[in-house]
C-alpha cells in the first residue's frame, strides 16, 4: 500500500515562498515523472524540522513477485554504511578507547609496514591515507567479489600495496579504509563489527529493520537489486556482502535512515565534540569536502539565501543505490533508494522545490527513443536522427554524454557490435572531452577483433584520467603499457 503524506507546509517553518503550496504534490510529480521515463524506481522520504512531510515509492522491489517498493522496505544501502562505522569510531574515541592520531599498528600490531606506522585513524576516516582501495584492484571484480571472506583474512588482499600517495597529502576515496577501521573495532573491543552496530546505533535508535547484510540469513523484506537497459531491468550481477563489511555492507530502510538521521540533529549517541569532527572539513575534495563518514558542501538554495551547508552521502552495490542528503542548518533531510543501479538527481532537484527555485523537468531518454530505430532502420539512420533532433531541438531530449554511452553498451550486449562501434564513435564526436567516451569505444573495438584501434582509445581515454583502472587493465592484459 503506498504511503503518503501531505502536511500543511506552514506549520513547519518551511521558506515562507512555500508556504501555503502543497510541497508534497511538487515532490511526488517530480519522483513520479522520473520514474515514468524509466531513471528512478524506488522510494524517497523528505523530512523537515523533525517531521515527514512525503515518503512514497515507485515501481517493484522485487519485479518477479509485484511487490511494491515504499519507504519499509529492506534495501542495501553501499556506502551509507561508512556514516555508521565513523559513529562507531567516533563513539570509541569518545571513550579513550581509539585516538585519531593513533596508526593502525597501535591496534593491528601485525599490519605490514610502512603503512601500520604511518597511518592514522584519522587519514583512514577521511580518505587520506593513500592505501589503494581494493574495490578497485584487477582481480577484485570479476572473481574475488564472488568469493566470502573473512575481515582480517581480507586485508592481504591490499595491506601490502605500495600507497597512492603519501599519506596525509591529498584526498582519494579508498573503501580499504573504513574495511581496516572495522577490523580495528573488533580488535580494540572484542566484539564483531556487526555486533558493535546493533548494540551501540540499531537498538538504542529502534533500527529494527537494519543490519549488516553478510550473506549467512534470509532477511525478510529485503529487496531484489536490478540493472534498468534500455532492454527492461535484468538481474544485477552477485556480489558476497562479506567483502563490502564495514565500508558498505549495511541493508536499512528509509524510515530507519530517518531515525538515524533524529538521532544526528538531536545529537545524540556522540558527543558534541565528535559531531563537529564528523561533520567537519577533514579533507578537500575536488567538489568540496570530506568530514567523518560524510562528504560536506554547500549548496544554492535561492530564496535570499546563496547556499547553506549540505551533509550527504550516497551508495552503491550492483543493483542498488542510496543516498542521505541532510541540511543541517533547516533540519531538513533527503533519503532515496533506487533498486535498478540508477543514480537520479533527486536529492538535489528536491532541494529546489524545498526553497522555492525553478525545477526543470527531466528530459526524455535520446538513447529509449533511438534504440528502436537502431534495430528496424539501422545505426546510420538512428544516428542522422539523433544529429537532426539535436540541432534543432536540443531541449526535446536528454543527450547527455551517458546516453549515447548507454546505448552503445545496449548494442554490444546484444550481439551488435558493429552498430556499438559506431555509437560509441559518435559519442567521441559529440563529447571529445569525456575519457570515458574513448573508454567504451576500445571495449567494443575490441570485442570487434580491432585491437589495435581498442589500444589506442583505451591509452587515449588514460591520457585524459591516468585514474582509469579499467584502461589500465586492460591494456595489461593486451601486453601494452
Amino acid at each position: 500500500m503506498r504511503q503518503r503524506f501531505l502536511l500543511l507546509l506552514a506549520l513547519l517553518g518551511l521558506p515562507a515562498t512555500l508556504r501555503g503550496q502543497d510541497l508534497a504534490a511538487r515532490i511526488e510529480d517530480l519522483v513520479r515523472t522520473y520514474h515514468e521515463q524509466g531513471r528512478f524506481t524506488g522510494a524517497v522520504l523528505v523530512g523537515w524540522k523533525g517531521r515527514v512531510i512525503y515518503k512514497e515509492g515507485m515501481g517493484y522491489a522485487n519485479a518477479e513477485w509485484k511487490v511494491r517498493n515504499g519507504p519499509g522496505v529492506r534495501v542495501r544501502i553501499g556506502s551509507l554504511t561508512k556514516a555508521f562505522t565513523a559513529m562507531l569510531v567516533l563513539q570509541l574515541v569518545d571513550e579513550g578507547k581509539l585516538r585519531l592520531g593513533g596508526t593502525i599498528s597501535e591496534y593491528l600490531p601485525a599490519y605490514p609496514l610502512p603503512a601500520g606506522d604511518h597511518v592514522t585513524l584519522h587519514q583512514l576516516l577521511s580518505h587520506t591515507s593513500g592505501i589503494p582501495d581494493y574495490v578497485e584492484l584487477p582481480l577484485f571484480q570479476p572473481v574475488r567479489n564472488r568469493q566470502p571472506t573473512r575481515p582480517a583474512q581480507f586485508l592481504a588482499t591490499f595491506d601490502s600495496l605500495p600507497f597512492n600517495f603519501v599519506p596525509g597529502r591529498r584526498y582519494a576515496y579508498s573503501n580499504s579504509g573504513y574495511f581496516i577501521l572495522g577490523v580495528i573495532l573488533e580488535q580494540v573491543t572484542g566484539r564483531t563489527w556487526a555486533e558493535l552496530l546493533r548494540e551501540r546505533i540499531l537498538e538504542p535508535l529502534g533500527m529494527q529493520r537494519t543490519g549488516y547484510d553478510d550473506g549467512t540469513a534470509v532477511i525478510p523484506g529485503r529487496a531484489e537489486g536490478y540493472l534498468q537497459t534500455l532492454g527492461g531491468l535484468r538481474p544485477a550481477d552477485f556480489l558476497d556482502m562479506s567483502l563490502m563489511y564495514s565500508a558498505a555492507g549495511m541493508y536499512s530502510t528509509l524510515d530507519d535512515l530517518w531515525r538515524f538521521d533524529r538521532a544526528l540533529s538531536e545529537r545524540r549517541l556522540l558527543s558534541d565534540s565528535a559531531y563537529a569532527l564528523m561533520e567537519g572539513l577533514q579533507a578537500r575534495t575536488a567538489t568540496g569536502w570530506y568530514g567523518y563518514g560524510w562528504a560536506v558542501d554547500r549548496v544554492f538554495v535561492g530564496a535570499g539565501r546563496d547556499s547553506l551547508t549540505s551533509v550527504s552521502h550516497v551508495g552503491g552495490v550492483p543493483g542498488f543505490t542510496a543516498a542521505n542528503f541532510r541540511l543541517p542548518e533547516d533540519d531538513g533531510v533527503i533519503l532515496w533508494y533506487d533498486n535498478t543501479g540508477q543514480v537520479p538527481p533527486l536529492s538535489q532537484e528536491i532541494v529546489k522545490l524545498l526553497y522555492g527555485v525553478p525545477v526543470v523537468p527531466p528530459r526524455p531518454s535520446i538513447a529509449r527513443a533511438l534504440l528502436p530505430v537502431v534495430k528496424e532502420a539501422g545505426v546510420e539512420t538512428a544516428i542522422r536522427q539523433y544529429r537532426d533532433v539535436r540541432a534543432r531541438r536540443p531541449d526535446a531530449y536528454d543527450f547527455a554524454e551517458r546516453e549515447l554511452n548507454q546505448l552503445g553498451y545496449a548494442l554490444l550486449r546484444g550481439g551488435a557490435v558493429r552498430d556499438a562501434v559506431a555509437i560509441f564513435t559518435l559519442n567521441t564526436e559529440m563529447y571529445p572531452a569525456g575519457s570515458n567516451t574513448y573508454d567504451s569505444l576500445g571495449e567494443a573495438l575490441l570485442a570487434a577483433g580491432d585491437t589495435a584501434g581498442a589500444v589506442a582509445n583505451y591509452r587515449r581515454s588514460l591520457a585524459m584520467n591516468a585514474g582509469n583502472t579499467n584502461a589500465t587493465r586492460v591494456l595489461a592484459r593486451l601486453g601494452q603499457r
